[in-house]
């Protein structure tokens, strides 16, 4: 019992040998807040907090790289995650000079075993999400769904919330980070895999016959010849605001109804965009990317907007349409949304659009074809107002 109580005695006085020799003064890049930063900032500030954050190249521009930096800084530290540097975040990474500490004297008592950790392995305190696990420090358990809560797909809003199904899970809007994947809450959301026997969204799959634009199975017609008995503007969609950087965002409405006894399949929607007013500028494609359509909450056509044709300030484009079929004497709703630019110019804030829905091609349990005007049953007002628009205005 000796000889070990002697060996642990020269094994700790070696340790605090080795530590004496290399005891030296721990200086890091000192960072001064002198003021609050965030996205859009720029200057030598910006330079310094980007060198005390690890950022290289140091650009002096406050950019989304830098934004989301500061944001994994703040969760390492329980500050509120808003990627703004304020005084608090500002204090947290002034760091000071530490000067040469002396070596602890001999001690001949044994090391006391480390505090187990009160938090999950990965995670420093109870924000932020594991570095081994990457689950949430705080325990709340992963949503394994993909989509919204009460969606089953990034098209409509959820049944049971009411947000749109495009905003990524885990956010309520788009503004922050989600709650449950720890991404940027302006990010796109899930992306829904094309169908069984698809190469794109166009047209039936070869091994299904579900319409690749939704994975939906062609119903057969019943009822040997029908039409479109009635169009009307849905309620509610008169001057909607479309954010930039959005996905499926709805901007107009239109109910239709079919025959009595007879069921019909639309196969097309021709529709009018055009530039009402404003001082911005009339060009569609600064605004969106595509133009969507969705009956009863599923897509079933889009055009490219770059695809469409353009007279003056007036856009046009028929957009074919896949598994939308009218059952007999059954009111469905058809929605018209858009995937806005990730960037709408401030200079263009000022904008206002109508869109029209000139004529609508369907076919009857025959085979037949047809095309109907909907101004007949829409009338004069038939045009829907709305505008795009940049994330700060």
């Amino acid at each position: 019992m000796e000889d070990v109580r002697k060996s642990f005695l020269r094994f700790a006085l070696a340790a605090c040998a080795i530590i004496a020799i290399f005891s030296v003064a721990q200086i890091a890049f000192a960072y001064t807040y002198s003021g609050v930063l965030q996205l859009g900032s720029t200057g030598s500030s910006v330079t310094s907090l980007q060198s005390r954050l690890g950022i290289s190249p140091t650009t002096g521009n406050f950019d989304y790289a830098t934004r989301a930096a500061v944001v994994t800084f703040q969760l390492s530290k329980g500050l509120s995650a808003d990627g703004v540097v304020g005084p608090a975040t500002g204090r947290a990474l002034e760091v000071t000079v530490v000067k040469p500490v002396p070596a602890p004297a001999p001690s001949p008592q044994p090391i006391p075993a480390p505090t187990p950790s009160p938090y999950p392995a990965g995670c420093a305190s109870s924000s932020g999400y594991s570095s081994t696990t990457g689950k949430p420090c705080n325990g709340t358990p992963v949503q394994q769904s993909p989509y919204q809560a009460g969606c089953t797909s990034t098209y409509g809003f959820s049944i049971t919330t009411g947000i749109s199904c495009s905003i990524p899970v885990g956010c309520d809007s788009r503004d922050g980070y989600s709650s449950v994947t720890g991404l940027s809450c302006d990010g796109p959301a899930y992306t829904t895999p094309l169908p069984q026997g698809c190469t794109s969204r166009q047209g039936y799959s070869a091994t299904t016959g579900a319409a690749c634009i939704n994975g939906v199975t062609t119903a057969p017609l019943r009822g040997p010849r029908g039409t479109l008995e009635h169009v009307a503007k849905a309620a509610g969609y008169e001057g909607r605001k479309i954010s930039e950087h959005s996905t499926n965002a709805y901007f107009a409405g239109y109910v239709l109804t079919g025959e009595e006894f007879s069921d019909i399949r639309i196969t097309g929607f021709d529709i009018g965009i055009e530039f009402a007013k404003g001082d911005a500028s009339a060009s569609l494609g600064k605004y969106a990317k595509n133009i969507n359509v969705l009956a009863n909450g599923t897509k079933v056509g889009t055009v490219d907007v770059a695809n469409m044709s353009k007279d003056g300030d007036t856009y046009t484009a028929k957009i074919p349409l896949y598994g939308a079929v009218l059952r007999s004497n059954q009111a469905t709703y058809f929605y018209l949304s858009a995937d806005t630019e990730d960037n709408i110019s401030k200079s263009n804030a000022d904008n206002t659009w109508t869109i029209t829905l000139e004529q609508i091609r369907y076919m009857d349990g025959l085979g037949n074809t047809h095309t109907d005007s909907s101004r007949g049953d829409i009338g004069a007002d038939g045009a829907t107002e709305f505008h795009f628009q940049p994330i700060d205005n």
